[in-house]
């Protein structure tokens, strides 16, 4: 759980739930990943996630996903902190969103129950859906290797037809060479026999 930058004496959901109601504007602002990201000086946020923290955790659920994809923390950002919110701040109608396109992930085996970073992230580039840089900076030190499956989908593809086209135009070349060998060779056999 991460608990800072946020001060609490006893991290209970209604302590928590107190904090949000009390910081909703700070926590729900965007994160201070993307604003550094897009060459602001930002520093991280009330409601930032810290992402060496996230990239150590085993596996991370639904909620984690959505809200680190958002560069938030999971321990303050999540449903029931985003519901109420919802109308009137970007980022928890982001979040919601994003959760609910996880999980109909999940529903259909493409998304994990409990995702290992490096496919979550994965996951999340594949489906065009932002996350913070510093996030897959933290989980390609720890090993992990984030990769956009579907471009790399689409460059096999890309690759099998051309080699599917390369191998047509080599059998059209061996088919004219040994239709052009067979007449030249029963042309020898005719000449030789005459």
């Amino acid at each position: 759980m991460q608990l800072w930058p946020i001060m609490l004496e006893h991290a209970t959901p209604e302590a928590i739930a107190e904090f949000v109601k009390g910081n909703e504007n700070e926590l729900f602002a965007v994160s201070g990943w993307f604003l550094d990201e897009a060459g602001l000086e930002a520093k991280v946020g009330l409601g930032d996630c810290l992402p060496e923290v996230w990239a150590r955790h085993a596996y991370w659920r639904p909620e984690e996903v959505a809200a680190l994809s958002l560069g938030k923390n999971p321990t303050i950002i999540d449903e029931t902190t985003c519901i109420p919110a919802m109308f009137r701040q970007d980022v928890a109608q982001q979040f919601l969103e994003n959760l609910e396109a996880i999980r109909r992930a999940i529903d259909t085996g493409d998304m994990f129950e409990f995702a290992r970073p490096w496919y979550a992230l994965s996951w999340l580039k594949t489906n065009r859906i932002d996350f913070p840089e510093q996030l897959e900076n933290e989980v390609a030190k720890l090993g992990g290797t984030v990769s956009d499956w579907r471009a790399k989908y689409e460059r096999t593809q890309t690759l099998l037809a051309n080699l599917e086209d390369a191998l047509t135009q080599t059998e059209e070349a061996l088919a004219d060479s040994d239709a052009h060998h067979s007449w030249s060779a029963s042309r020898k056999v005719v000449q030789y026999l005459s």
